[in-house]
């Protein structure tokens, strides 16, 4: 109790005090800025439904079902494989946030595209596959035009990249937004 009534009682109080707060305040204000962004992710710009998170569910949605067009066409044993790749890769759910997921999905839907398209489509499968392929393009654009991407960006290299962030916030657990491209 005596050290406390000390001067240098009082310094290291003093210290501790300022170095916590530098830390938690840095921590709230990254986590407001933030969060901001990620209300983009969910809400989108005008909270009417046009979101990333939407275009990714759809994404998923339209992956699951190239899976079961390519299911009929099990006999090919390409088709199979990139398939299974794919559909084990959807039910990953636990990463679906990740820009490296929605990169391997990306990727694996292409993949089974090519190999359904190199396949003997009956005319409504090849109708079927070529929407799938249209709207995964076109979901694709929507999320690299997003007002998200350019939020998330602009976080992750300026804010985050920026001292004292780039030292405080790896120190308080602040991570990047995803971006998907």
């Amino acid at each position: 109790m005596r050290f406390l009534k000390s001067r240098s009682g009082a310094a290291v109080v003093l210290v501790f005090a300022v170095i916590f707060s530098t830390v938690f305040g840095a921590r709230r204000s990254l986590m407001a800025v933030r969060d901001e962004i990620f209300t983009l992710y969910v809400q989108g710009e005008k909270d009417d439904g046009h979101s990333v998170s939407n275009d990714l569910f759809v994404r998923f949605n339209t992956g699951l079902n190239l899976c079961a067009v390519a299911e009929r066409y099990s006999d090919r044993p390409e088709v199979e494989q990139a398939a299974k790749e794919l559909s084990d890769l959807l039910y990953e759910k636990e990463t679906e946030k990740d820009a490296a997921y929605y990169e391997a999905v990306e990727a694996l839907s292409q993949v089974l595209i090519e190999k359904l398209n190199g396949a003997a489509l009956s005319e409504q499968d090849a109708k079927y596959v070529a929407g799938f392929a249209q709207e995964l393009e076109s979901r694709a654009f929507t999320i690299s035009n997003d007002p998200y991407t350019a939020a998330a960006k602009e976080f992750n290299e300026t804010t985050l990249g920026s001292f004292p962030a780039s030292v405080l916030g790896p120190l308080t657990g602040i991570r990047e937004l995803p971006v998907y491209q």
